[in-house]
């Protein structure tokens, strides 16, 4: 069993009033329609995931759906460009496939996942268009095929069609669902889908998806589905968000079959940096050597940077549309309230926020200074970020047991037993956007005091645990500073006090444990993918120190 490092995001609507609302929406500039249209896109993928729970086909209700998301995708196109009257024009079109939808019959419930590229990976819509357009003028296809691998291949799909569309090429759009386990998935498929795929040999066959991810099988098995009903490999192309070296793919297939395919790689749509801050450059202005850098995996970074028209801003990407806009309330409200930078504004999913200066991180040993800090931020955190929901103390402990029984085998689980009967008898505790990265260099030393960085963006993206007990950020102070046991006890108890929180101690005895577990995990998947690079090395050297803790931690539990 793989250690626990991510977690699936998402929310329940209602599909109808999910579509009314789109119905309702302004799209009068490029964010708007985007908004639209990843909303649009994600309720496609929910319902059409539904429909065709054990294999894809050729279902008319989701055709209905592709229309939609089709036309508000040429509409989105149409305003990027400029040109108003091909926008109105889309928008009417958008407006009577959109209440064709309304007259289907609907489930009452639909869950959508976040797309991840769209809220964290800096994947826009516009890019794939853009990279689509390119393909185009290369292979000057008479007809083409678009194959969109859901979540997010709905709504590229959508885009990628319509691009073809405005080119006058036309278009045949299908997504489907990869299957099976994540280094060897498969697609299932009806015969009807077979037929029609079949029919349009001699087409060109674009596959748009935001990967490849760590193993490349999702993109490469649908090249493969492609071959099997008569396409020619040298007239498949992947549209996707980078082209890595094969020899880095998990999937042995993918590692075989890379090459064979073309590949239009969707460039990142952003500001104009004079310095990328991306993938780690960040700790190139931190003030530290190379041989004191913190751990990094580059392809989990938010894609950042310092516009050279203001050098004073750190432009960071946080979302598109909604995941952009709850990011950058989250990260007004702490800086109205005295924590993180000021922010500036939001645009095409970049928050703007004010440089500090200057900006040396802490290091690991813990202060007064970053004590009172922290019995002002974590108290205020606790109480303004709170979701409504209650903490899933069971996602926490299965967490904790499936990370340490990954490394450990079933050496520790005398340690693991008493901690679950706590938990329940510790009572209910509200859900709360965390801070979630709580390390040294998470905080700035300035003349006006310790500044926190990034209080928005990583309590609610797609690594464990998600809003939770604020204890997790309390455990995570504890644990990523160094502490003598006298502070230790003093900070526990001044945040006891600060929060109104009497069971806090109480809890921290099994959230220390549950934070350590995930930082193993992530430290280990981190480790095994970058190898032997620095970064790899850095966290081979984390997993160790957090293996070591957690088994003290559960030793003295046992």
């Amino acid at each position: 069993m793989p250690m626990l490092v991510y977690r699936s995001a998402g929310r329940d609507v209602d599909p109808g009033l999910e579509i009314s609302r789109c119905l309702t929406m302004a799209a009068d500039d490029v964010d708007e329609a985007t908004t639209r249209l990843l909303g649009l896109g994600s309720l496609e993928a929910s319902l059409v995931d539904g429909w065709c729970r054990t294999r894809d086909g050729m279902d008319p209700r989701a055709t209905t759906f592709s229309v939609a998301s089709r036309w508000a995708a040429r509409v989105l196109l149409a305003l990027d460009a400029g040109d108003e009257p091909a926008a109105a024009a889309a928008e009417r079109h958008f407006r009577s496939a959109t209440s064709a939808c309304l007259r289907l019959t609907l489930p009452a419930h639909a869950h959508l996942r976040v797309p991840e590229g769209f809220a964290y990976y800096a994947v826009h819509p516009l890019a794939y268009a853009a990279a689509v357009a390119r393909c185009l003028a290369r292979e000057r296809p008479p007809r083409v095929v678009v194959v969109g691998l859901r979540t997010i291949g709905a709504t590229l799909a959508a885009v990628a069609a319509a691009r073809c569309e405005a080119e006058g090429v036309p278009v045949w759009s299908t997504t489907l669902r990869p299957r099976g386990h994540p280094f060897a998935r498969e697609y299932e498929v009806e015969q009807a889908w077979s037929a029609q795929v079949e029919a349009q040999r001699g087409a060109l066959c674009l596959i748009v998806d935001e990967g490849p991810g760590l193993s490349g099988s999702s993109l490469v098995s649908a090249a493969a589905l492609l071959e099997r009903h008569g396409h020619l490999p040298s007239r498949i192309v992947f549209v996707c968000s980078h082209d890595p070296d094969p020899s880095v793919l998990k999937a042995a297939d993918a590692r075989e079959r890379w090459r064979r395919y073309g590949r239009e790689v969707a460039l990142i749509r952003s500001p104009d940096f004079a310095q990328d801050w991306s993938a780690g450059h960040w700790r190139e202005h931190i003030g530290l050597p190379p041989s004191a850098w913190p751990a990094v995996h580059p392809q989990h970074e938010r894609h950042k940077g310092v516009p050279g028209t203001h050098p004073d801003q750190l432009h960071k990407f946080v979302g598109l549309g909604p995941y952009g806009l709850a990011v950058r309330r989250r990260a007004e409200r702490a800086a109205e309230a005295g924590f993180g930078v000021p922010i500036l504004g939001h645009h095409d999913g970049y928050l703007q926020m004010r440089r500090v200066s200057p900006t040396l991180p802490l290091d690991r040993r813990g202060s007064e200074a970053l004590a009172g800090a922290l019995t002002t931020y974590l108290p205020w955190r606790a109480s303004a970020m709170q979701t409504g929901a209650r903490a899933d103390v069971d996602a926490a402990l299965a967490l904790l047991e499936g990370n340490t029984r990954e490394h450990f085998g079933s050496r520790l689980d005398a340690g693991l037993l008493p901690l679950e009967g706590l938990a329940h008898r510790a009572g209910a505790q509200p859900a709360v956007v965390l801070d979630g990265h709580l390390a040294p260099w998470e905080w700035l030393q300035t003349p006006q005091g310790v500044v926190k960085v990034d209080t928005a963006e990583h309590g609610d993206d797609h690594f464990q645990p998600g809003p939770h007990d604020i204890a997790w950020d309390v455990a995570a102070a504890l644990e990523e500073f160094t502490w003598t046991t006298p502070e230790r006890t003093s900070l526990v108890e001044r945040l006891t006090r600060a929060m109104r929180d009497p069971g806090l101690a109480t809890r921290l005895r099994y959230m220390q444990p549950c934070y350590l577990a995930a930082r193993l995990g992530y430290s280990t998947l981190a480790a095994e993918t970058l190898g032997d690079t620095p970064d790899g090395l850095r966290f081979g050297r984390l997993r160790n120190r957090y293996a070591h803790r957690l088994s003290e931690a559960l030793t003295i539990t046992s």
